[in-house]
C-alpha cells in the first residue's frame, strides 16, 4: 500500500506501468506455485489480494485533490498516447528513433560510451524532429536502445546476458518448494529481477547514476539468496 501511494504521488508513469504488468504476473506464477505445492486456499488468497487493492484505492480517492493532484490526468494522457503519442511518450519516441539510427550507423561497436548526448552530430536529421529541442542531450530513456547506440551489439549482448541471468536466478529460487517466509523473499527478489528486465525497455537508466547502485544491490541480494538456498540443500 505504501509503495502504491508513493508511485502515484510521484506522478511517474514508468513505475505505474511496471506495477500494472508485474502484479498480474506475480499473481499468476504464485498461484501456479501454490497449486503445484497443494497450498492454495482460495478465500484466504483472494482476501490477501483484494484488501490491499481496496485500501490503496481508498487512499487514492481520499487524497485525489491533494497528494495525487494531476496523477489521474497523467494516466489518462498515457492511455491516450496509445493512439496518438503525446507528452513524454512522444519525446521518448524521438529519443528511441535517434538511438536506433545511431545503432544502424555503427551496429557492431556503437558510437561510443557517453556519446548518446551528442547523437545529433552523428544522426543530423534527428534535429528536424519537432520535439528534439526538448530532449537534446538526454539518454535514450530505454536502456536496451541506449546500449545498442553506444556499445552496439557487443555491449548489448553483455547487458542482456546479465539481466537474463539475474531473472533466471530469481526464478530458480522462487520455484523451489520452501516454507512461506522463504517463498515471500524469493517472490520479492524474482519480481525485482522481472521489473528490472521489463523497465530497461522504457526507463531512463539502470546501469549508471543512482539506478546503478540499486541494480547492484538487487543483483547482489538475488545472487546471495540463491546461493544460500543452494548451500542449504534446496
Amino acid at each position: 500500500i505504501a509503495c502504491g501511494l508513493g508511485i502515484f504521488a510521484t506522478q511517474s508513469r514508468g513505475p505505474f506501468v511496471a506495477v500494472v504488468i508485474a502484479v498480474p504476473v506475480l499473481l499468476v506464477v504464485a498461484y501456479r506455485k501454490s497449486a503445484r505445492e497443494g497450498t492454495v486456499r482460495f478465500t484466504r488468497d483472494v482476501k490477501q489480494v483484494l484488501v490491499p487493492v481496496l485500501l490503496l484505492a481508498g487512499g487514492l480517492l481520499i487524497m485525489e485533490e491533494s497528494l495525487f493532484v494531476n496523477t489521474l490526468g497523467r494516466i489518462k494522457e498515457l492511455i491516450a498516447s496509445i493512439d496518438e503519442p503525446q507528452g513524454t511518450v512522444a519525446r521518448r519516441l524521438v529519443l528511441w528513433l535517434a538511438a536506433f539510427k545511431a545503432f544502424l550507423a555503427y551496429p557492431v561497436t556503437g558510437i561510443g560510451i557517453g556519446n548518446m548526448r551528442l547523437v545529433h552530430h552523428i544522426v543530423p536529421e534527428i534535429r528536424l524532429e519537432p520535439l528534439w529541442y526538448l530532449v537534446k542531450g538526454m539518454s535514450a530513456h530505454n536502456v536496451l536502445l541506449h546500449y545498442l547506440a553506444e556499445t552496439g551489439l557487443l555491449g548489448t549482448a553483455a547487458l542482456v546476458a546479465l539481466f537474463v541471468k539475474g531473472l533466471r536466478t530469481g526464478w530458480r529460487a522462487f520455484k523451489t518448494r520452501s516454507i512461506s517466509a522463504d517463498s515471500q523473499v524469493s517472490a520479492a527478489l524474482f519480481m525485482a529481477m522481472f521489473v528490472c528486465f521489463l523497465t530497461m525497455l522504457y526507463m531512463r537508466a539502470w546501469t549508471w547514476g543512482q539506478g546503478g547502485y540499486i541494480l547492484a544491490l538487487l543483483f547482489g541480494l538475488n545472487a546471495a539468496w540463491n546461493s544460500s538456498r543452494t548451500t542449504a540443500g534446496d
